[in-house]
This record gives C-alpha cells, sequence and structure tokens, in this order.
C-alpha cells in the first residue's frame, strides 16, 4: 500500500505540473492562439464540456469545428497522460482519472 500511494503522489504531482500552465496545458501544449481563444470561450459557453475521464465532450452547441478542436485537444492531452503514466510506470488509465478529477474541480 505504500508504494500505492507514493505512486499516486507522483502523478498527482507530474498532473499539477502539468496544468501549472493553464489553460494551454489543458489543452495540450500545442496549440494556436487562436485555437486557446476558441478553447476558452466554447468552455466558458458550455459547448466544450469536461468529463471525468479526464477529456473533452461536446456540449450543446457544438459544431464541427469545435468538435474537431475538441479531438485535437483530446488527442494532445492523451499524448501527455500517456508520458506520465510511462515516466511513473502506472497504467494510463489511473492518469487519466486522476486529471479527470482536476479537471472537474
Amino acid at each position: 500500500m505504500k508504494n500505492g500511494f507514493s505512486i499516486l503522489g507522483v502523478v498527482a504531482l507530474s498532473l499539477t505540473l502539468l496544468f501549472s500552465h493553464a489553460p494551454i496545458a489543458q489543452a495540450g501544449g500545442s496549440l494556436s492562439a487562436g485555437q486557446v481563444s476558441q478553447y476558452k470561450e466554447a468552455k466558458a459557453a458550455g459547448k466544450l464540456v469536461e468529463v471525468g475521464n479526464g477529456y473533452l465532450s461536446p456540449g450543446a452547441g457544438a459544431d464541427g469545428g469545435l468538435v474537431a478542436l475538441m479531438n485535437q485537444i483530446n488527442a494532445l492531452r492523451k499524448e501527455k497522460y500517456q508520458a506520465i503514466a510511462n515516466t511513473n510506470n502506472v497504467p494510463l488509465q489511473a492518469v487519466e482519472m486522476s486529471a479527470g478529477s482536476k479537471l472537474t474541480d
């Protein structure tokens, strides 16, 4: 059990560092300024919604362009989550769920 707590602590620290550069880190870190602005506006309007698995889901009024942006962000997030999982030797799903809990708070 002691190892479980230390691994979760390392994952939590990694996620804290990832999300300390919000919103670009939340979105994946490889977005243009215009895309970051579009992402922020869509989240504020409820057109992109954080879900408990660490990814975005389309909300009411999300059009094809927002869905494409959402898919790009989710792919970038998955890359970052996988890197954290690999670095800490934990399952991807553990990182995703940890990120989801931080994003939906």
